[in-house]
């Protein structure tokens, strides 16, 4: 396994490609970036929600745009970006975090198999499915679209104040990959290109989740 920039990892059986990978330096760790990480994600998830509660900042308690914001991260960050090996402050956070993901991907999951169950009227989307043998931790909520465009679904949950994004380009479409024999991956990138990633995660509530499945159905009939 290869760790990815924002997680995940590549696992393959092809020597030519672990060869190449093998040959990749890592940094050393960054203590002063692992703070600021932390730091930045501790705000955004544990301290923005009371922070727009405060007055005068109902300005920033609408959803970003739909689509200005997604893919913020450009491609060439990515070909930029030097891995690091983890810092032991990081190791010990994740440590931790660990230890109560299980919990985390139930209450995840439970909000997941509400939403899917408003939503299962909705012949025009494809909803995820989990299954023990295919396990899905619902870290975002995926949703597939059938008829409509993404970009519009994405303009239309954040005018009502859903923000909504999409994963990063497939590793196929990466430039790091062209050149490489590959297969046919039009599914791939088919999905890829009609999917949005709803935010239904571990503080969602019953009310959020029922306000989601409204807003989705609004934006599809809209």
């Amino acid at each position: 396994p290869l760790g990815a920039i924002l997680g995940g990892a590549l696992l393959t059986n092809r020597d030519d490609l672990w060869d190449s990978l093998s040959q990749q330096q890592l940094g050393e760790p960054d203590g002063r970036e692992t703070c600021n990480r932390m730091l930045k994600t501790f705000l955004a998830y544990r301290l923005k929600p009371l922070i727009l509660k405060l007055p005068g900042t109902n300005k920033y308690q609408h959803a970003s745009n739909g689509v200005a914001d997604i893919e913020a991260f450009k491609m060439k960050n990515y070909q930029q970006y030097t891995p690091r090996s983890i810092h032991p402050l990081q190791a010990k956070v994740a440590m931790q975090c660990s230890k109560r993901e299980d919990s985390y991907i139930a209450i995840r999951k439970q909000n997941a198999d509400r939403l899917t169950e408003l939503l299962r009227d909705q012949s025009s989307i494809q909803l995820p499915h989990s299954s023990p043998n295919r396990p899905h931790s619902f870290t975002y909520y995926p949703i597939v679209f059938r008829k409509h465009s993404r970009y519009q679904i994405g303009e239309r949950l954040a005018a009502a104040g859903i923000e909504s994004k999409w994963r990063y380009y497939p590793l196929h479409l990466q430039r790091s990959f062209v050149g490489i024999k590959q297969t046919d991956l039009s599914m791939s990138k088919k999905l890829w290109s009609n999917h949005l990633l709803i935010p239904a995660g571990v503080y969602t509530t019953t009310e959020k989740i029922e306000y989601l499945a409204n807003a989705i159905k609004d934006a599809l009939h809209h």
